[in-house]
């Protein structure tokens, strides 16, 4: 079904996961309707499966980290995702992304929703820095 926002507009299409034994989990998915309308429009337009654009990296909201986390590994910013590992050229794990394309990143939910606007094989600008803050540079990736 669909979930609204104060003003009445669609904001998410809500889904259930079912299980093996054909019962229904406990768990209430949210989607995106910009990624719902996105799946939707090339479904229809191309008629083949469509299938998740991602980047080849294993990330964490820096504010998931405890205090105690955060002094073990030396972060000091506040904002951003922390890449735990990497297989992209020019990320290196460690680095702490902060924008895609210009736009802030300070979750791993606003790194998810800004990877929706984009499809395999375009090209998106990441701004890194370290973990401080300092030492920024922007980062050309594909999209895979």
């Amino acid at each position: 079904g669909a979930m609204f926002n104060s003003n009445g507009e669609v904001i998410a299409i809500n889904s259930m996961q079912p299980s093996d034994s054909e019962k229904m989990r406990n768990y209430n998915y949210s989607i995106p309707v910009n990624y719902f309308i996105k799946v939707a429009d090339f479904l229809v337009t191309n008629r083949v499966n469509y299938t998740k654009s991602y980047l080849a990296l294993d990330i964490k909201s820096i504010c998931d980290y405890s205090v105690s986390e955060r002094n073990t590994i030396g972060i000091v910013v506040n904002s951003g995702v922390y890449v735990v590992n990497s297989n992209e050229e020019g990320v290196a794990r460690g680095r702490i992304i902060t924008h895609i394309n210009g736009v802030s990143i300070n979750t791993f939910a606003d790194y998810e929703f800004e990877l929706l606007k984009y499809n395999k094989n375009d090209t998106v600008t990441l701004t890194v820095a370290d973990i401080v803050g300092n030492n920024v540079k922007d980062v050309n990736v594909k999209i895979r």
